[in-house]
């Protein structure tokens, strides 16, 4: 504060002309003004690029939900706003189509000569994305997009910015940072002692919510319960999460109206202090669906441990089939497999040293057709010490026709190695949501051994069939967190 504060003193003059005499006053005792935001309709808009007429950059500020801009489909872009005045903000909420950024920085300015980075990310999680970071002068307000999150460019519904009244209160200066998070990640909030410990933050006003996503730091609860309130004396508990294993927690995903939230975890041991690295308001723009969820998990995760549709990135596939055949495989450019039409997905995975390997391990993965013409493919991971190929053809007639799957390992190291190969399953179609595929619904869900292998049967019909039998199964919802947290975890 203080570089701020000496920052402002010396061009006092010119700040007096721009933020006006209170704004300077405020300025030479070290804090920040609290000068309201104009308008919408006075701000003036520009951005790198618009990719159309019918997308220009007016309709990100125009207070609607159904009009959009969007850039050329490029990594690095920008949208400028240039609120006619200073005005002190404190974060922002950008309103993402399916277009969203992956990585992005939200900058400041009182002149366009010299900005300042007041949030940066590297895992956008699109949709309604809340940003709160500590109250600054500006009259320019930048979203620098640095990565993009599909395939396409970047594409906003509308962004808001927010006022110091605006942001949330938390009980001290430290858990209070948990909202500015600015790319920070190795800096959590830490909990006292005992094995019980609770949060409560006042959200200024009654907001409509999905839920709160909490990132945790080393040390994550065993339970974690959300419940809200209105005038902080009657609590009603929301939603819970139990037995947690991932890096972060999803509560409770529903629709619902606060003003306080009270967060309160139990730890593994008594003396063991909690850690809470972030924590994100979920807003209700669209309905709460379990592939929603699933976009959220992935933005935070490690690479390739999710589908590239989850980070809202186009795959390629090839048709499985016999001609004439309704119920035709998918084979993914990386090795995923939805052996039925609609149906779930199969996704592999290696564990070596504790480490997990995925196709962004791999230093190539390349696709292949049985004698470069036959229609059986195949798809391969080029690791630094092993090769996996994944091959797919269908065995049958029309009427019984079964997809065979072939998982071969090299061990090219010229050593021994040890480690895990793995399956999962999960309720995601190959084809993503954009092109008439997503979620495809895991009810339930039963292994049991036959003669020389095992059988998966999901929603009461038998889908697989290991010929190889495995060392280890296991299942979980998703209410405990993915499959890929508890193979991450060496749980499985």
């Amino acid at each position: 504060m203080t570089r701020r504060s000496g920052w402002v003193m010396r061009w006092r003059v010119l700040l007096a002309a721009v933020c006006g005499m209170a704004g300077l006053a405020q300025a030479e005792t070290g804090t920040v003004s609290t000068v309201p935001l104009p308008a919408k309709t006075v701000w003036r808009v520009t951005a790198s690029s618009v990719a159309g007429d019918e997308y220009d950059t007016g309709l990100a500020t125009d207070g609607k939900l159904d009009t959009r801009w969007s850039s050329v489909a490029d990594d690095t872009q920008w949208f400028q706003i240039d609120l006619g005045s200073c005005s002190t903000i404190c974060g922002a909420t950008l309103h993402w189509e399916e277009a969203s950024g992956k990585a992005y920085e939200i900058q400041t300015a009182v002149r366009t000569s010299q900005w300042t980075t007041v949030y940066t990310t590297a895992h956008g999680g699109g949709n309604s994305e809340e940003i709160f970071f500590p109250p600054v002068a500006a009259r320019y307000v930048r979203l620098v997009c640095l990565s993009r999150a599909t395939a396409w460019g970047y594409s906003l519904w509308e962004i808001d910015l927010r006022e110091v009244a605006d942001a949330p209160l938390a009980g001290s200066a430290a858990l209070a940072d948990v909202w500015h998070r600015s790319g920070e990640w190795d800096k959590a909030w830490l909990a006292g002692g005992g094995q019980s410990q609770s949060v409560i933050m006042d959200l200024r006003r009654n907001l409509p919510l999905n839920g709160v996503r909490v990132g945790w730091g080393e040390a994550a609860p065993v339970q974690a319960h959300l419940a809200i309130s209105a005038d902080q004396k009657t609590w009603n508990e929301v939603g819970e999460v139990r037995d947690g294993v991932g890096a972060f927690d999803t509560l409770p995903d529903a629709c619902m109206n606060a003003r306080y939230l009270r967060v309160t975890m139990a730890a593994p041991l008594p003396d063991v202090r909690l850690a809470v690295r972030e924590i994100t308001l979920l807003r209700p723009t669209q309905e709460a669906t379990p592939l929603m969820r699933y976009h959220r998990a992935a933005a935070r995760a490690q690479a390739g441990l999710y589908p590239d549709t989850m980070y809202r990135r186009q795959v390629y596939w090839t048709v499985v089939g016999l001609p004439g055949d309704s119920q035709e495989s998918l084979l993914d450019e990386y090795g995923m497999i939805e052996p039925v039409a609609r149906g779930n997905s199969v996704m592999p995975y290696f564990r070596i040293n504790g480490r997990v390997l995925t196709p962004a391990d791999a230093s190539s993965v390349t696709q292949d057709l049985e004698e470069l013409f036959l229609p059986m493919p195949s798809v391969t991971w080029h690791l630094p010490d092993l090769t996996l190929t994944v091959e797919s053809l269908v065995q049958g007639t029309v009427t019984d026709s079964v997809n065979i799957a072939c998982y071969t390992i090299t061990n090219a190291s010229g050593r021994t190695l040890t480690g895990d190969f793995l399956l999962a399953i999960r309720p995601i179609q190959v084809n993503p949501a954009w092109q008439h595929g997503g979620l495809s619904p895991i009810r339930e869900m039963e292994c049991f051994t036959n003669a020389g292998g095992m059988t998966v049967r999901v929603n009461g019909r038998n889908q697989y069939d290991a010929l190889t039998l495995p060392d280890d199964v296991g299942v979980c919802p998703f209410d405990e967190g993915d499959i890929a947290e508890f193979i991450r975890l060496g749980v499985l």
